[in-house]
């Protein structure tokens, strides 16, 4: 159900440029816009009781006093500071700002304490792997454009110690050395402020979170100091993922992991609602796959018996047929999916190069597959993937974008 927006101007262009904007915007699948630019009729619509989940004003429709307390309202100024006694959003500034800006104040107003439990919420995907460099990053950056080219609101998230997400998201730094303004204190604030104070923590994330126009997701600035990362516990980072999850503003979550399988990982795999391990299709790598989930199996028997329905394995490197490729030992066939190896990639050169900001290099092979994976995985996408089927039919896809036909994903 799309949450109720109401939106009160005196510009008449202005409510026509952001109706056009949301007919077109994946926005436009969240929000239901209602729009005024008289006193009187926005008056009768208020005294009328329809529902409305965010209020957005001028000043100048404001009387003396305050809005109902009832009334979940937002300011739209021309600078901060015209308007204190509400959340301000500054009217001029590119649309999907506006809306992301318009979201954030939905979350901060609306926000709640965290859930008891992990029930609910987005649904969580984390992605893994017991070999370095098998490739988690540009697999989660995948699925999370794919879903979020369905109209999805996703979020990525990036628990590795080293995040280097930055070379794929976000403006990419000229220096190797992270600059301190750059994520300083927005990581670690956001993580005591859910120890601290659960009932603020949606408006933290909402102040923390950056938007990847591009790509249409959200995610949290790298931490330019590993420290705040190794501090972080097992608990913790199951916390920030409920916060994330029971924000109400988003459908996914996507988890990206270290290497490895420690205590941390290990909470975050068990709280994920599926598990993306990956296996290149390496002897050593197969190795290292059946003794993780050897010792995960032994160290916490009770977690790996909730965990291991969850899991698919999914190969990667091989360009046989699925007749050809070779099995994991001890997983049945239906738990297995495959991505093809891209040489291109490898070689960090190609149309848009291997870390363009905000881009990632086309390949529809890889699409295709990661649009699988999100099927067999339980995201089922109604209606199919015109971008899966294009790949399939060996058709290509300029410059690796998407079939915009609408999609619906959901657990289950």
């Amino acid at each position: 159900m799309k949450r109720q927006l109401v939106v009160a101007v005196r510009e008449p262009e202005y409510i026509r440029r952001l109706s056009d904007y949301l007919r077109d915007s994946p926005f436009g699948r969240q929000w239901q816009l209602t729009a005024f630019t008289g006193d009187d009729t926005l008056r009768t619509f208020l005294q009328g009781g329809y529902p409305i989940d965010l209020l957005v004003v001028q000043p100048s429709f404001l009387r003396e006093e305050e809005p109902s307390p009832n009334l979940p309202a937002a300011a739209l100024v021309k600078r901060k500071g015209e308007c204190p006694r509400l959340r301000e959003i500054e009217q001029y500034q590119p649309l999907p700002q506006l809306m992301q800006a318009i979201s954030s104040a939905y979350a901060a107003i609306w926000g709640a304490d965290l859930p008891a439990g992990t029930a609910g919420g987005a649904a969580v995907i984390g992605i893994c792997s017991a070999s370095g460099g098998a490739g988690k990053t540009v697999l989660a950056l995948h699925a999370a454009r794919q879903a979020a080219a369905t109209g999805k609101r996703v979020f990525y998230l990036n628990l590795e110690l080293w995040n280097a997400s930055g070379e794929w998201i976000g403006r990419r730094r000229s220096s190797a050395a992270p600059r301190p303004e750059d994520g300083e204190d927005a990581f670690s604030r956001l993580l005591y402020t859910i120890k601290s104070s659960p009932a603020s923590a949606a408006a933290r994330l909402a102040e923390a979170r950056e938007r990847d126009t591009r790509l249409l997701i959200d995610y949290l600035p790298p931490c330019p100091y590993p420290e705040e990362r190794l501090s972080m516990t097992a608990d913790d980072a199951v916390k920030l993922i409920d916060c994330v999850s029971a924000s109400k503003e988003y459908d996914l979550v996507v988890a990206d992991l270290d290497s490895g399988l420690d205590e941390l990982n290990r909470a975050v795999l068990e709280r994920c609602d599926r598990i993306w391990w990956l296996v290149p299709d390496q002897a050593a790598a197969r190795r290292k796959f059946a003794l993780a989930s050897q010792y995960w199996k032994r160290r916490w028997p009770d977690s790996f018996g909730r965990s291991e329905r969850k899991i698919v394995c999914v190969g990667i490197g091989t360009s046989d047929g699925p007749d050809k490729r070779p099995g994991i030992d001890g997983w049945r066939a239906g738990s297995c999916g495959w991505l093809p190896e891209i040489p291109l990639w490898r070689a960090g050169s190609g149309p848009d190069g291997f870390g363009g900001i905000g881009s990632l290099p086309p390949a529809p092979a890889y699409q295709a597959a990661v649009v699988r994976l999100l099927e067999m995985s339980g995201l089922r996408g109604e209606g199919g993937s015109g971008y899966a089927a294009e790949a399939d039919r060996g058709g290509t896809a300029r410059d690796g974008q998407i079939a915009d036909r609408p999609e619906r994903y959901g657990i289950g």
